[in-house]
Formats: structure tokens, sequence, C-alpha cells
């Protein structure tokens, strides 16, 4: 996230989890406020209608000002994989252990997570183009050459 803000990337946040609990998750969690990583953010009660609803993409969508076609969200499970596709998103699968077992064949890629310099990403399905953990030039690639990536 750090090096999509560096490139000036607009990044949103689309969570099913309520905003007290997702403000938790990333201050107590991970010591970060998420409102200094993403540009957007939506939370459960955000929309009327939850995922597999497209409209909490559809709004971040809005708020970023942004086409569909110059998206890609990162999803870990089937409702997510729908949401995200039924707003003409692509989507990036990275499944928690529970959901390994999913179908994901919506999703342009499925990897085991975003890996690190020490711990590459596993590919489960997809392409991986060689890369060893999910970055800028990862998703740019992923994409579609030529494109910007938002997330």
């Amino acid at each position: 996230l750090k090096e999509l803000k560096e490139k000036n990337i607009r990044t949103g946040l689309v969570s099913s989890a309520s905003q007290k609990n997702l403000t938790d998750l990333f201050i107590n969690g991970l010591n970060v406020n998420p409102e200094d990583l993403f540009d957007v953010i939506a939370h459960g009660e955000t929309t009327a209608n939850k995922k597999p609803s497209p409209e909490i993409y559809e709004w971040v969508l809005e708020n970023l000002k942004l086409p569909s076609s110059a998206c890609l969200a990162i999803e870990d499970s089937p409702r997510g994989l729908e949401s995200a596709s039924k707003a003409k998103i692509k989507v990036l699968i990275t499944p928690s252990k529970l959901m390994i077992d999913e179908n994901f064949d919506d999703a342009i890629t499925v990897l085991s997570d975003l890996g690190d310099e020490n711990k590459p990403f596993e590919l489960i399905s997809g392409n991986s183009f060689g890369f060893k953990k999910v970055d800028y030039e990862f998703l740019n690639k992923v994409h579609g050459l030529q494109q910007n990536i938002k997330y």
C-alpha cells in the first residue's frame, strides 16, 4: 500500500465489517490508521446492501471517481469476488484458510497470500508472471499492460 501511495495510485478499502471493527483492526491490530493508507473506505454500514451486492464497490468507484476498468480488487471470499465482479472490477483472490476450497473461477489470479521478500506467495491459479510478491509491478502486469492499478 505504501508503494501505491508513493506512486499516487488511489486506493479504496471495501469491507463488510462495521466501521468500529474495521478501525479497531487497523489501529489495534496493525498499529496504523486506515485513513493514512486508503483514499476511500467503505464498511458494512456504508451502503444498504452488503456483499455479494455490487453496491459497496460501486460506491467506492464513485467516490474514487474511477471507472471499473481502471481498478483491481483484492478479495478473500466468494462473496467478495461476486460483489467486485458484478461491479465489473477484475479480482485477484488471496483466500483465507477457511475459503481455500471455494470456487474462484471468475478471479483473474488466485494466490496463497500477498507474499514478501522472505516468503513468496504460492500461485493457486492464473498467472504469476514470474513474480514472488504482490507489488505495483505485479498488479500492473496482472491488471493489464499499459493500465494504472487502483484497488
